[in-house]
This record gives structure tokens, sequence and C-alpha cells, in this order.
């Protein structure tokens, strides 16, 4: 009776020894060292971050012939970037590249309802990777353990977790050259490392990984359509460009999507459609069935028209690439035309700006040219022209009464009454000319926006092809003369 009363007591103390000594890299979202077969080929893009890590590579492949000259050995890097950008997948290609063996841990590994556990867990790791080097620690979600908690300010879990920091420092410092062990942080917020961890020696070679661009993305695409059954003459580059935005995780999950759509509509093969619609999805959120049913034929009508004007303008002022065009619900919004930059560069000339403003307006000015009056559904668009209008005024010196004056370098205390008034005024004077360029668009292709009306009514979306045809048609105008 004695001993079935202190089984639990053991059972407890037990737990409380083997977390103290850090408990077993196998668990807590730790793997144990393996050796990839990923190299820097498999990874699309990110060519700057690939071309920092071969460096590290080089180092770890032969550390003596480094050391010979007295150069220090890469003890820690941080790659830094947008959630889904491939950091992951980058370390993985490094200990590829060097053969060298790869254990991954999560941030939250090292956290511990018992006191001193999570420092344990830090020297376990360490001594693993000693004993595996060549090696390569991987640690994700970096941030959530490098930034340090103020001492007057921090409570018990903050201070163990300055410990574990400290921890991790005297490891890194307790490297030699030739132990062939280099730490890799994964962040999407290097600002937030603590500094003392960012100091030469430690973690102090930041490698940062971006969204890829365009010819990246179709890479993408036709890298994961490659691993589900597509259809034939899927339009890669059509798609990269509709993707703006979206990260290799993003598209990844995309195409698994577009895939899941497939079965359960039950086709055979994943089709343009059904990638645009999983685009649609991640960019919009959702089909709203419900709002759907809510729409009565005028609003339908309307719709259309709506969004054929913003197409319409969009591809005669040549402010980009059309790509697609739907009037069915999708998230908070109840219809949506992609238009494709023809460069994602960062810049925008005047010219730029005023053809995106038109198109911004085009479709109010669409509903009242038809209609005779507009709608409620403008609201969003009469928004977000009139904060460019103002930033073109106010910001980017495109305005007449300012100059070089930027307001966005101007004390608040000294931009009183008369100077908000010339900048609305200006800025509104932007907006009239931006509309009479509307509605001159609008005016002088008024079949074709009467085609494309009619083919969203009739199709709910257009894409590709049709849509190119009916928004260059020349044969539209023709026949409205000849009328």
């Amino acid at each position: 009776h004695l001993a079935l009363a202190l089984l639990p007591v053991l059972l407890i103390c037990g737990l409380m020894i083997y977390q103290m000594k850090g408990g077993s890299l196998a668990m807590g979202g730790t793997k144990l060292a393996e050796k990839p077969d990923t190299s820097f080929k498999d990874v699309i893009g990110a060519d700057e971050a690939k071309t920092a890590l071969r460096r590290v590579a080089a180092f770890m492949k032969d550390p003596a012939e480094y050391a010979k000259v007295g150069a220090r050995a890469p003890r820690g890097v941080l790659i830094d970037g947008p959630p889904g950008t491939g950091k992951t997948l980058l370390a993985k290609a490094l200990a590829g590249e060097c053969g060298a063996n790869f254990i991954a841990v999560d941030g939250s590994h090292f956290s511990s309802m018992f006191y001193g556990a999570g420092i344990g867990k830090v020297k376990e790791l360490f001594q693993r990777a000693r004993k595996h080097a060549p090696c390569i620690i991987f640690i994700d979600e970096f941030d959530g353990i490098g930034k340090r908690s103020k001492g007057g300010e921090a409570g018990a879990g903050e201070q163990e977790q300055n410990r574990i920091i400290n921890r991790i420092l005297v490891e890194l410092d307790g490297f030699s050259p030739l132990d062939n062990v280099v730490v890799i942080g994964a962040t999407n917020h290097v600002d937030n490392i603590d500094k003392a961890m960012r100091r030469p020696g430690r973690f102090d070679m930041v490698v940062r990984t971006e969204l890829p661009t365009p010819k990246e993305r179709q890479a993408l695409f036709g890298l994961y359509l490659g691993q589900v059954k597509a259809a034939e003459g899927i339009d890669l580059g059509s798609l990269a460009r509709t993707a703006s935005g979206m990260s290799p995780a993003d598209i990844a999950n995309c195409v698994n999507r577009a895939a899941a759509y497939t079965a359960e509509a039950g086709e055979k093969e994943v089709s343009s459609e059904q990638l645009y619609r999983s685009i649609e999805t991640f960019q919009l959120g959702g089909e709203v069935s419900s709002a759907k049913g809510l729409l009565t034929a005028e609003t339908r009508h309307r719709l259309a028209v709506h969004e054929g004007g913003h197409a319409m303008v969009a591809h005669v002022l040549k402010m980009g690439t059309v790509e697609r065009v739907s009037i069915e619900p999708r998230g908070g919004a109840l219809g949506v035309t992609y238009i494709a930059r023809h460069t994602e560069e960062p810049l925008y000339g005047e010219g730029e700006l005023r053809a995106r403003m038109a198109m911004m307006l085009a479709g109010r000015e669409a509903e009242m040219m038809v209609f005779g009056n507009t709608s409620s559904g403008a609201s969003d668009d009469l928004k977000r022209a009139s904060e460019l209008a103002t930033s073109m005024i106010g910001s980017y010196g495109f305005g007449k009464t300012f100059g070089l004056l930027s307001m966005a370098g101007v004390p608040k205390e000294l931009i009183g009454p008369d100077i908000q008034k010339n900048v609305l005024d200006e800025a509104r004077e932007l907006l009239e000319e931006a509309q009479q360029e509307c509605q001159r668009v609008l005016t002088t292709h008024r079949a074709r926006l009467d085609r494309l009306t009619q083919m969203l009514l009739d199709d709910e979306t257009v894409s590709g092809q049709p849509l190119l045809a009916v928004l260059d048609d020349q044969k539209a105008e023709l026949e409205l003369v000849s009328a």
C-alpha cells in the first residue's frame, strides 16, 4: 500500500528530473539529426540568400583551409523574411550542399513549466550537434526565444527565457573553428532579436528572403502543378501575374486547393478555372453563396457594368494586363477585376498614377453612363482614389502649389486650414481630370463595354483569350457607327 501511495510522487519526481535535464530531442517539436538530399538547385528564387549561404557552405566543407589564414568560422545566421518564403528549405539546402547533418527545432521547444529545463535542452541540443558535426542547427520561430526581457519588468517566465538566451550565447562563444557547427535562426522580425545575439561572432550574418518575382512565381506554379494531374495548356504566366504577393507556400497551397476543388467536382484534371478559383479564395475569401442568392437581375447587371468599366479603362489606358473579371461574390467583394502591372517595380510615374486613379473611378462612371445613377458599391473605389490624389499632391510632389514641399515632412502644427484646403482643392482637381478621362474612354468604347457586360451576365467570370478579344475588339465600334 505504501509503494502504491508513493508511485505518483515518484513519477512526478522522475518527470521533473527528465525535464530539468532537457528532455529528449526526439520530442517537443525537434527532429533528430538527418542528412538532407536537398540542394540550392531545388530552391526557386532567393538568389541573394543562396549566394550568401554558399559562403557558409564553402567554409563548412573545408574549415581547416579557412583556419590556416585566420578566418573566423561562421557561427550564427539569421534568415529573415515574410512567412512561407522558404527559410526552412534554404537551411536544408545549405546542409545538403555541404553534406552536413541537419537538426530542426522550434523555438517553443525550449519553453518548459520547470525552472532550468530550457537551459538543459539548449545544452543537449548543442552537444548533439557537436557529436554529429558537420551540423546545421535550425531554430524556427527564432524571435520567440531571441527577444530578451528587461530585468526590472521580467517575471519568472521572462527571466527563464533570458537565461536560455544567455546559454545559447555561451554555446556560440564556445565554438572552436573546427567544431563545424552553424546555428540558423528563422525569423519574420529580425529587429526583435536581442542585440547581444547579433554581435560579431554570434548571429552576425542576416540573410533576407523576399516574396517571389513574377518569373519565380511562374516557375513555382510549374513545379507544383507537376505534382498533380494538371490539364495541358495552362497559362503559367497569367497565373503568376494574378498571384502577385503570394509566397511559395501560398502557391503550393493554392495548387493543392485547386486539386481538391477538382476532385470535389468529379473532374479528372486540374484546370485553369479551378486554379483561378483557388487564387481568388486566397486573395478575397471563399465563395459567398448566400450573397449570390440575394442578388436581383438588376443588381447583377449593375455589377457587370461596374466591373466591366474598371477593366475597359485599365486596358485602354495601358495600366496593366487585365487578367480576369468576375461578378461572383467572394469574401466582402461582390465583384473583382484582376489587373497585373506590366512591372512590379515599386516606382510609379505621374502618368501611371493618373491612369490608376481613372481605373478606380471607372466602375462608378460606367454605372452613371448606363443607368444614369450610381450606388454605394463605388464607395471603396472613391476612398482609394481620394487617398491616391491627396498623396500625389501632399507627398509625391505632383501638385502645383507646394512644389518640392511634402506634407509628410511638415510638422502637423504648421499645417493650418489654408494649407489643408489647398491640398484638397488640388486633389479634387486631379480626381475631376481622371473622371473626364474615364468618361472619354467609356463613351468611345461603349460597344465593347456592352459586350463585356453581357459576357459577365452569361458566364459570371471572363478571363484569358475571350477577355482580351472583347477588350481589343474594333468590330464592335464599327457596328455602333454603322447602326
